[in-house]
Parts: structure tokens; sequence; C-alpha cells
């Protein structure tokens, strides 16, 4: 496993295995002032990916996570649920729980030169649903409770 130090997340790569669906739909959720951006379908492309460690903030009102100047938006995986808002707000994915402020342990597929960040417009129509503070700012796709 090979470990990686960016944007002040930590990120280790991965190989995971082999599938067809490149290009997942996605939506965003408005929760008080915050988005929340989520794919709706299951990735199943080839991928390699990293591991991440970070903490989750709000990036222009956008949720996301890394050191300030080197922020990315967090993309979250299909069958995540938000709940609440403002300080109250939670974002489940799967059994595990999420706020602002929290420190998490996940995955991205991620890797090479997009491990710091790749455009919106890469997840499709996330860089017309996403509002506009957010859309020049790079995404990850993250899966924090992998």
């Amino acid at each position: 496993m090979l470990a990686l130090a960016i944007g002040g997340f930590v990120c280790a790569l991965f190989i995971v295995g082999c599938g067809s669906n490149t290009n997942p739909d996605t939506k965003v959720v408005k929760v008080g002032g915050a988005y929340v951006l989520m794919e709706t379908e299951q990735y199943t492309g080839d991928i390699g990916g990293v591991g991440i460690s970070s903490t989750l903030t709000l990036v222009d009102h956008c949720v996301g996570f890394g050191e300030p100047g080197h922020e990315v938006l967090a993309i979250f995986p299909p069958g995540t649920r938000v709940t609440g808002s403002g300080e109250r707000m939670v974002i489940h994915v799967g059994d595990r729980n999420f706020r602002i402020g929290d420190t998490f342990m996940g995955g991205t597929r991620q890797n090479g030169d997009g491990a710091g960040g790749v455009s919106l417009s890469t997840f499709g129509d996330l860089a017309h649903q996403a509002p506009q503070s957010c859309r020049d700012h790079t995404a990850i796709d993250l899966d924090p409770a992998g």
C-alpha cells in the first residue's frame, strides 16, 4: 500500500475490482445553507483508488474536506441520506453518521493526479447541479464508511 499526504489529507493507494457503470447519476441535497453532493448509482468501472483521512468541513457551502486553501468537495456514495439542518445536519452513509467537523477515514476511486480532486464535470450533471459557489472547486468521490 502506498501512502501520500495531499492537501491536508492522507491517501493510501489500493486497487479495486472491475465493472461497467462509469457515469453514475448524481444529485445535490440542500440542507439549510449547506449542500451535500452525491452519486445515486453505484460506480462499477475499473478503479484503483486511495484511502483518505480528513475532517468534514463546508467549502463555499458544500460539504468537503482538506486544509484551508486545498479543500475538495466530497461526493458521497449512493444510499447516502441527510437529516437535520444547520449544526444538526447529519450525513448518514451506511451505518455511520457524520457531521461537519467530524474526522473520518474512508476511500475514493481517484488516484494519481485525481487524488487531489477532479473537476465537477467528471461527475456528469454535478457541474450544473452544484451551487455556483462550489463549481470552481475540485471534487473527490468519497466513501467515509469504506
